[in-house]
Protein backbone atom coordinates (compact mmCIF):
# COMPACT_ATOMS: atom_id res chain seq x y z
CA UNK A 1 0.00 0.00 0.00
CA UNK A 2 2.75 2.31 0.89
CA UNK A 3 4.31 1.88 -2.64
CA UNK A 4 0.95 3.08 -4.39
CA UNK A 5 0.65 6.47 -2.47
CA UNK A 6 4.52 6.79 -3.73
CA UNK A 7 3.95 6.20 -7.39
CA UNK A 8 1.09 8.41 -7.72
CA UNK A 9 3.30 11.10 -6.06
CA UNK A 10 5.93 10.48 -8.16
CA UNK A 11 3.16 10.12 -11.59
CA UNK A 12 1.96 13.23 -10.12
CA UNK A 13 4.76 15.35 -10.01
CA UNK A 14 6.13 14.11 -13.22
CA UNK A 15 2.70 15.61 -14.91
CA UNK A 16 3.01 18.95 -13.19
CA UNK A 17 5.71 20.01 -13.32
CA UNK A 18 5.85 19.87 -17.24
CA UNK A 19 2.48 22.00 -17.44
CA UNK A 20 3.50 24.41 -14.79
CA UNK A 21 6.60 25.07 -16.78
CA UNK A 22 4.91 25.60 -19.90
CA UNK A 23 2.32 27.59 -18.29
CA UNK A 24 5.20 29.76 -17.09
CA UNK A 25 7.44 30.26 -20.30
CA UNK A 26 4.62 30.52 -22.56
CA UNK A 27 4.25 34.39 -21.85
CA UNK A 28 6.15 36.84 -24.07
CA UNK A 29 7.59 38.09 -21.36
CA UNK A 30 9.41 35.59 -19.73
CA UNK A 31 10.60 34.18 -23.50
CA UNK A 32 12.02 38.26 -24.39
CA UNK A 33 13.53 37.85 -20.41
CA UNK A 34 15.59 34.88 -21.51
CA UNK A 35 16.75 35.79 -25.11
CA UNK A 36 18.07 38.71 -23.54
CA UNK A 37 19.35 36.97 -20.63
CA UNK A 38 21.51 34.32 -22.71
CA UNK A 39 22.47 35.78 -25.73
CA UNK A 40 24.88 32.95 -27.07
CA UNK A 41 25.26 35.79 -30.50
CA UNK A 42 26.78 38.77 -29.69
CA UNK A 43 27.83 41.24 -32.46
CA UNK A 44 30.41 44.02 -32.33
CA UNK A 45 28.98 47.74 -32.73
CA UNK A 46 28.82 49.00 -36.41
CA UNK A 47 31.71 50.67 -37.31
CA UNK A 48 31.89 53.79 -40.15
CA UNK A 49 30.69 52.81 -43.42
CA UNK A 50 33.35 52.52 -46.32
CA UNK A 51 34.56 55.49 -48.36
CA UNK A 52 32.17 55.24 -51.73
CA UNK A 53 34.88 54.76 -55.21
CA UNK A 54 33.59 58.57 -56.20
CA UNK A 55 34.41 59.68 -52.57
CA UNK A 56 37.67 58.00 -52.72
CA UNK A 57 38.46 59.43 -56.24
CA UNK A 58 38.01 63.01 -55.36
CA UNK A 59 39.83 62.35 -52.14
CA UNK A 60 43.09 60.69 -53.99
CA UNK A 61 42.37 64.37 -56.36
CA UNK A 62 42.82 66.44 -53.43
CA UNK A 63 45.76 64.99 -51.90
CA UNK A 64 47.35 64.91 -55.09
CA UNK A 65 46.77 68.27 -55.66
CA UNK A 66 47.99 69.23 -52.16
CA UNK A 67 51.15 67.27 -51.41
CA UNK A 68 54.15 67.56 -53.31
CA UNK A 69 55.58 64.26 -54.21
CA UNK A 70 58.84 63.50 -56.37
CA UNK A 71 58.18 62.77 -60.05
CA UNK A 72 59.57 59.13 -59.36
CA UNK A 73 57.68 58.38 -56.24
CA UNK A 74 56.25 55.03 -55.94
CA UNK A 75 55.20 54.62 -52.22
CA UNK A 76 52.36 55.94 -50.09
CA UNK A 77 49.61 58.10 -51.62
CA UNK A 78 51.79 59.82 -54.23
CA UNK A 79 51.71 56.21 -56.40
CA UNK A 80 47.95 56.86 -57.00
CA UNK A 81 48.59 60.55 -58.90
CA UNK A 82 49.48 58.84 -61.94
CA UNK A 83 46.36 56.66 -62.28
Amino acid sequence: MGKKGLEMFKFGVYLTIPVLTVMFFNTPEAIKALIEKKQYIVYPPEGPRPIRGSTLRLLITYVCMYTQSPAGATEGLSSLCYI
